[in-house]
C-alpha cells in the first residue's frame, strides 16, 4: 500500500492510519484512500502519452490551418 499523495509505503497492519511523511489518513478497508503501486502502471502511462500526442497533433493541424488561411490571402 503507498500514500495517494506522496507515495510513501504505509503500514498495511494497522486497520486505520496515517502516512509517515506527509500525515495523510488512510483506511485499509476503503481502496479510494490508497494506491496498489507506488506510480501509475505501464498502460496507463503509454495511454497518457497515446492521448497527449493525439491532442497535440490536432491542435498542431488546426494551427497550420489557420496559418494557411491567413497567408492565402482571404
Amino acid at each position: 500500500m503507498y500514500c495517494t499523495k506522496c507515495y510513501a509505503k504505509l503500514d498495511d497492519t494497522a486497520k486505520i492510519g496515517r502516512c509517515p511523511r506527509c500525515d495523510r489518513g488512510y483506511d485499509v478497508t476503503d481502496r479510494s484512500t490508497w494506491l496498489k503501486r507506488p506510480f501509475p502502471g505501464a498502460l496507463r502511462i503509454a495511454l497518457y502519452i497515446a492521448a497527449t500526442s493525439i491532442v497535440s497533433l490536432v491542435i498542431a493541424y488546426i494551427a497550420a490551418m489557420f496559418q494557411m488561411a491567413s497567408a492565402s490571402g482571404h
